[in-house]
């Protein structure tokens, strides 16, 4: 085969932005951070504070329409700051999002308070977890018998994950500056949430306010 004929075959079969094994497409990241199974699934002394951490917000991102088409993303929600760039949620931080919220849901019930959740909000999230899991396909075989007092599978067994610390580095170089009210009734407009920028900076000075109509297409 030919070099031309080798460089068509490569793009066409493995795509032209394909990345090493076990590497995402992204932020290439690889699977090389060892860490356990957690041993204690019944620690309720966790204070909430730490259960809001990694903030979901930071995965928020302003990615240009072109860096989209040519991962092949949709084009997104205009970025308010630049029109030039679309708003995506990385799904991690979706997960993430899903979780504190399903977690929040569950104690609250536990707790007998209010329930301050919508249940279409926690359906979707329980349907987005469900579905990252079939597509993820996770085949690491969990060992059975290491921990006798609460037997359950997988117990300190270490497996290889992704830097986490990374993925925010990622994110936060795209950063899309959204940070999720306390009060979501507190009378702010929707463009003040873009406001919190993670290196100080503020896009927004001199910026033409988008208006909510996205550009006719080319």
């Amino acid at each position: 085969m030919s070099l031309n004929g080798l460089l068509v075959y490569r793009i066409t079969v493995t795509g032209a932005n394909s990345q090493a094994p076990g590497v995402s497409d992204f932020a290439h990241l690889e699977r090389n951070v060892p860490k356990p199974f957690s041993i204690d699934g019944h620690d309720t002394t966790t204070p909430e504070e730490e259960w809001l951490l990694p903030d979901p917000d930071v995965g928020t991102v302003a990615l240009t329409d072109q860096y989209a088409t040519s991962m092949g993303l949709p084009l997104a929600q205009r970025y308010p700051w630049d029109f030039n760039k679309g708003l995506y949620f990385i799904q991690g931080f979706h997960n993430l999002h899903c979780l504190y919220m399903l977690r929040n849901s569950i104690m609250q019930y536990r707790n007998k308070t209010l329930q301050t959740e919508h249940w279409i909000h926690v359906d979707h999230c329980m349907t987005a977890l469900r579905e990252d899991i079939l597509c993820n396909a996770d085949d690491t075989p969990r060992f059975t018998g290491g921990h006798f007092k609460q037997p359950s599978s997988g117990t300190g067994q270490t497996r290889m994950c992704r830097d986490w610390s990374k993925l925010e580095k990622w994110a936060n170089q795209r950063s899309g500056c959204y940070q999720t009210p306390a009060n979501p009734f507190d009378g702010l407009s929707i463009l003040e949430r873009y406001k919190f920028c993670p290196d100080g900076s503020k896009p927004w000075i001199g910026a033409e306010i988008y208006n909510g109509v996205d550009p006719p297409d080319p």
